[in-house]
Formats: structure tokens, C-alpha cells, sequence
């Protein structure tokens, strides 16, 4: 069982990833809402999505159109699975995931605390023949 000295439910603050060029990309814009939380019992739940996501045509979520399908496809990321630090390093282990490739995969984010601020970083990513650095801040629910 892995511990956490950052235990808890975090707000996201914000998202951004850098590429090699120095651009900046707001994945799901500048004002993307997420959630993530670390249980004492190991496990580790994320949810990000785009503000202003639109509503579809129906109900039911599993009538959507395919342009629907698309659109909330790339306005919503989540996953979950067990994790555990080691050597300054936090690996989510991904068991369930909205983006299939990422199941049964560790992902591994260096990370920090600072003035109640839970810093997470991914780094090296190819992108569109680039590498980029993605940057995650969150802050504590509540705060």
C-alpha cells in the first residue's frame, strides 16, 4: 500500500505544455477543470475537462452524434489506478482511462509542494515531431 504525503482532493489551477520550440498548448484551454485525488489507500483518480463543453442532441450519452463523439472525446481526460512515489517521482499505474492507450501503462510525474500547491510534471513527450513538457498545477479542495 503507498502513501502520500500530499493525500487528498486537488482542484486544477492550470495546464500547460511547452514544447521544445518554447510554444505554449493549452491542451484543453486556458481554463480546463480537473479534479485529482489520492486516497490513503494507494489509488489516485483524475479527471480534466475543457470549460464550455457543449451539451448533445440527446439524453442518453451513449446516442451522441460522431462530431459529438469527437468533441467530448478531446474536452475530457480521466483515469485511475493504484500509485506510488519513489525517488522524487509519483507513477499512476492506469487501470481505467478515457484514452485506451494509456491502460496498463505507468505514468510517471515528477512533482512538488509549494505553498499548498501540488506541482505535477511529465517530460520528453513526442508531440507532432517535437517533444514537450507538460506542466500541472492544482490546489487543495477548499482552499
Amino acid at each position: 500500500m503507498s502513501s502520500s504525503p500530499f493525500s487528498g482532493t486537488y482542484r486544477l489551477v492550470s495546464w500547460e505544455n511547452r514544447l521544445a520550440s518554447g510554444e505554449v498548448i493549452y491542451p484543453m484551454g486556458d481554463n480546463a477543470n480537473g479534479y485529482i485525488s489520492y486516497s490513503s489507500d494507494g489509488f489516485v483518480w483524475v479527471h480534466i475537462m475543457a470549460s464550455g463543453r457543449h451539451n448533445q442532441q440527446h439524453a442518453n450519452p451513449f446516442e451522441c452524434t460522431p462530431d459529438e463523439a469527437v468533441a467530448t472525446a478531446l474536452s475530457h481526460l480521466s483515469y485511475c489506478g493504484k500509485f506510488e512515489i519513489d525517488k522524487g517521482q509519483i507513477i499512476h499505474h492506469v487501470d481505467i482511462c478515457s484514452f485506451p492507450n494509456w491502460v496498463g501503462t505507468p505514468q510517471i510525474r515528477d512533482w512538488s509542494v509549494a505553498d499548498g500547491k501540488l506541482s505535477l510534471s511529465a517530460k520528453g513527450i513526442p508531440f507532432r515531431g517535437q517533444t514537450l513538457d507538460a506542466y500541472l498545477i492544482w490546489e487543495p479542495v477548499g482552499t
